[in-house]
């Protein structure tokens, strides 16, 4: 009998060791961008302020206004915005000198996505 509790107690735990390896990262943690699959679905895996490739909201992701932290990329941050449907929701915008994409601005209200030059 005890063989038997030993047994069931062993393969409980090689089952919940299994569950918690870890998996796909999420909002927050660290991301190899080269994975096939770097972050749960919704999330990019992009630098952070320290250069660091954590999973975050990509810009004209979709966040709730008001959390600390947005989880918005780094550059960005979350606004209210009006949806289609006249409701309003929260998305990831780039804020002013943050990295944008002219065929995907997502910029900040009042901001455009230009090509920035010296001089």
């Amino acid at each position: 009998m005890r063989d038997l509790a030993l047994s069931t107690f062993v393969t409980a735990s090689v089952f919940i060791l299994l569950a918690c390896d870890g998996g796909v990262p999420g909002q927050g943690q660290a991301c190899d961008p080269a994975a096939s699959m770097p972050c749960v679905e919704g999330l990019g895996c992009l630098p952070d302020a320290d250069g660091n490739d954590v999973c975050q909201i990509p810009p004209g992701g979709t966040c709730t206004v008001g959390s600390d932290p947005s989880g918005c990329a780094f550059g960005s941050e979350c606004a209210e915005v009006m949806a289609a449907d006249g409701t309003t929701m929260g998305q990831c915008l780039i804020t002013e000198g943050g990295v944008c994409d002219p065929a995907a601005p997502y910029c900040q209200e009042e901001l455009t996505c230009a090509e920035l030059t010296d001089g």
